[in-house]
């Protein structure tokens, strides 16, 4: 029976009629103010959702902003910290051909039947790695390099910051290093023989070198200091010339050019950081920058962390 407001007016007959009538009223009072409540619980509810998601993209936000630059230095920590390793790597590798070679380093140009026409082949940017995709003939391939036999083709040669370099030497002439010295040579380490090796330029130094090839083909005691001298590096640690132009590479932390001229240097605000491996075989990472900005035309003086070269008063 369907229960009307006109039908319950009405009900004026025995108790139990006016009792249930009443009751009914009630129910139907209760039903209509539970919907209204009802209603707006739901508008207010979608409402409240809104302004939520708003707040909670607002605090997400806030939080990707202050946590974004931490996530990227811990990341290009990592990568640093893996440069490291590889070239400590490398150490057990040069370890074990200085052992197998009457305890000297390897020389800076090797034979590689492979390239017969350019006769021997430059090391200082192919130690051991991978054969040169970009740069093949300036370069030895992967069999012929010295640390082949102890490393093989290894990705242990690839720093993951590489960021290639504007500019360097080719048997042919001047040739970019790009995208990454990994592919253009095979290898992201350098070998360090020459204090400026595309351009001979022994004057670099301020005292005057006891062999300007360095340490190629020498054993670790001409070192005076093993647990200072650099042994391989990457291009941030120093100077490049090339054509008469001096140029400067950022690999990690780098958030600006890589390559940067001489002319631009004072200007630029970037950090000039290279993992070492020295002689004695440790590895750690340095910050080369106060070096090179300071003293841009003799950044290869003995500091406190390292040397590059021995002085011929040390003969």
């Amino acid at each position: 029976m369907l229960i009307t407001p006109n039908s319950l007016a009405v009900s004026h007959g025995s108790p139990h009629q006016s009792i249930m009538s009443r009751t009914a009223v009630t129910l139907m009072k209760a039903h209509s103010k539970a919907h209204l409540v009802a209603r707006n619980m739901i508008t207010s509810a979608a409402g409240f959702t809104l302004i939520e998601l708003l707040v909670v993209a607002a605090i997400i936000g806030v939080l990707a902003s202050l946590l974004l630059p931490t996530l990227d230095r811990t990341r290009e920590k990592a990568k640093v910290t893996k440069c490291v390793s590889n070239l400590h790597q490398i150490g057990i590798g040069m370890a074990l051909y200085t052992e197998d070679n009457t305890g000297k380093f390897p020389r800076r140009f090797v034979a590689d039947p492979m390239q017969k026409s350019v006769g021997m082949v430059d090391i200082q940017f192919a130690v051991g790695g991978k054969d040169a995709r970009l740069l093949g003939e300036c370069y030895p391939s992967a069999e012929c390099r010295p640390l082949y036999a102890y490393l093989k083709k290894s990705e242990i040669f690839r720093c993951a910051a590489d960021k290639g370099q504007v500019m360097c030497k080719c048997v042919h002439g001047p040739a970019k290093f790009k995208p990454t010295n990994w592919e253009s040579t095979g290898c992201s380490y350098r070998y360090n023989v020459s204090i400026e090796p595309f351009t001979g330029n022994y004057s670099a130094t301020k005292i005057k070198q006891a062999d300007p090839s360095g340490i190629a083909g020498k054993p670790a005691s001409w070192v005076p200091n093993p647990s200072g001298y650099i042994l391989m590096h990457e291009p941030p640690a120093k100077r490049y010339t090339v054509g008469g132009t001096n140029w400067f590479t950022h690999w990690h932390y780098n958030k600006g050019p890589s390559d940067v001229p001489s002319q631009q240097l004072a200007q630029d605000s970037q950090r000039f950081v290279s993992p070492i491996l020295f002689v004695d075989g440790h590895s750690a990472s340095h910050d080369f920058t106060q070096t090179l900005k300071q003293s841009p035309e003799y950044p290869y003086e003995p500091q406190k962390d390292w040397v590059w070269y021995k002085p011929a008063d040390q003969q």
